[in-house]
């Protein structure tokens, strides 16, 4: 996200973070329908099911990430792909609204960090990361219902 902030304005920043949280929910989703379908597979090449899920799985996550580390460019100038135009409108278009300073206040930086938005802020986001967390390991492990109605978590196979 952090990339982000050279190539878009603060205004449009919200509607690209909101589409990368969103596409890392989606991505969650059905990688556990994918993982579900090949757990069922069974065997594949010689293969267990559950190494063809971190070969099916895996596999693209790792090619994609080193073609993203090389062909990626981290800031406008770098960019092969836009002409020397191109590059000065999307620099022109974010410059305006950076605001460098060369000393950092201590003052500033304290009432920034006890600010109450700030605060909340953190709050929010730590509480939705941990609930969507614990949420993901309890509806992945595997239970069944007993007779007097408790759910049981049953074991994985081995």
């Amino acid at each position: 996200m952090f990339i982000l902030t050279f190539w878009y304005r603060r205004e449009e920043l919200g509607l690209r973070i909101a589409l990368f949280y969103c596409s890392s929910a989606l991505a969650g989703a059905f990688g556990g329908l994918i993982a579900y379908g090949i757990l069922n597979m069974g065997e594949l090449w010689g293969l267990s099911s559950w190494r063809l899920v971190f070969l099916f799985e895996g596999a693209p996550s790792i090619l994609f990430g080193m073609l993203t580390w090389f062909y990626m460019p981290t800031f406008p100038q770098r960019a092969k792909w836009l002409t020397p135009a191109e590059q000065a409108i999307v620099i022109g278009r974010v410059a305006k609204q950076r605001t460098v300073t060369k000393k950092i206040d201590m003052k500033q930086l304290k009432a920034t960090l006890i600010s109450p938005k700030v605060l909340a802020f953190c709050m929010i986001f730590l509480s939705v990361g941990a609930s969507a967390r614990r949420f993901a390991l309890a509806a992945a492990a595997p239970a069944r219902h007993t007779d007097a109605g408790r759910v049981v978590v049953a074991p994985l196979r081995p």
